[in-house]
């Protein structure tokens, strides 16, 4: 009978805290969506044109405990464009690109202008695989999470419907 009821309860248990992180995680993609709808929105109206990296600054973060290195470092790039807009030259650094990708001084890229504040500026690669795979795997994870729920419902139910043992 405590051996029931006991694997019920740790069901239960298990059941509430998957519920948590479920409920947790579609939080963090709705907001995830939100924020990209945003950006979506922002970027909408901006125009193509094409600009040329001027001005790469690698900053590297390492990782302490307060006063000694942990072995890891991470590395970060700010960038600056220049581009023309009606024959006009403006340098700016993007309101949004990947900060952890390498850029080259002189390299060609594709950029996006606010045509009512041409120094506001965004990448137009920014759709990147690696941000589509991200959602991708952002959907794979939500499955699981969801997989994991059912399962655990179908134990605690035959669980329950086997009744305290005698």
């Amino acid at each position: 009978m405590s051996t029931s009821r006991s694997s019920m309860s740790r069901l239960k248990f298990l059941r509430l805290v998957i519920r948590l992180i479920l409920v947790a995680y579609c939080t963090a993609l709705a907001l995830g969506l939100v924020l990209s709808y945003w950006k979506e929105a922002q970027v909408g109206r901006f125009v193509p044109c094409t600009g040329h990296v001027v001005r790469v600054a690698k900053q590297v973060a390492t990782k302490t405990d307060g006063y000694r290195f942990r072995g890891s470092m991470s590395y970060s790039y700010d960038i600056e464009i220049r581009y023309a807009v009606d024959g006009r030259e403006h340098t700016a650094r993007p309101i949004w690109y990947d900060d952890r990708r390498a850029y080259l001084e002189g390299q060609r890229i594709g950029v996006l202008y606010d045509p009512a504040d041409p120094r506001r500026i965004a990448l137009a690669d920014e759709s990147s695989p690696s941000t589509q795979a991200r959602g991708k795997q952002l959907v794979v994870v939500g499955c699981i999470l969801l997989f994991m729920e059912g399962v655990l419902s179908l134990a605690n139910h035959r669980l329950a419907k086997r009744g305290p043992l005698s």
